[in-house]
């Protein structure tokens, strides 16, 4: 499985979830780390008053543990004609519904680096902006969602990024 789920269901609903955040993770629980090394010492030291940092050390744990689940969602719901946002940790959840006339365009923005960091996919309405997870294939999904939605593809290209006239080569009959 790759670090971001992607699940057609039955019904043809796509659903679209992001990988956890790694840099937030590491972050606190380095911080956790630290806090459970001055507590180790000042006990090791002989010295009681280290409850702050112990207080420190698993709130710090509870938030890192926090970050690596915490996740965000995009569902198409062909059935019911909606965009589902949900972001949160597994059942707890804030869930918000877009309906498919609300999305005037998909836009697709290539900066030209590899990875899926290098690209990213927005649907655009009069009211917000929702933004699409990353992904491996930008394109082909930013091509998906606006048949899907029946609406116009945006793209918009960084310098380093060659069209798609001169990226695919054609042969001439």
């Amino acid at each position: 499985m790759t670090k971001r789920a992607t699940i057609l269901t039955e019904n043809g609903n796509l659903v679209h979830r992001s990988p956890p955040d790694v840099l937030f993770t590491i972050f606190f629980a380095m911080l956790s780390f630290l806090h459970a090394t001055v507590v180790v010492t000042g006990i090791v030291n002989g010295r009681l008053e280290v409850y702050l940092s112990a207080t420190f050390c698993v709130f710090f744990a509870t938030v890192s543990i926090f970050c690596r689940k915490f996740r965000f969602e995009v569902a198409l719901l062909k059935d019911t004609k909606q965009i589902r946002l949900r972001h949160g940790v597994g059942r707890l959840y804030v869930e918000r519904r877009v309906a498919f006339g609300a999305v005037t365009e998909v836009r697709i923005t290539l900066l030209g680096g590899k990875g899926p960091e290098a690209s990213q996919i927005e649907l655009l309405s009069p009211n917000d902006d929702i933004t699409y997870p990353p992904s491996q294939h930008p394109r082909q999904e930013a091509l998906l969602l606006a048949m899907t939605l029946d609406v116009p593809l945006v793209k918009i290209y960084g310098e380093n990024v060659q069209p798609d006239q001169e990226r695919i080569p054609t042969s001439h009959l």
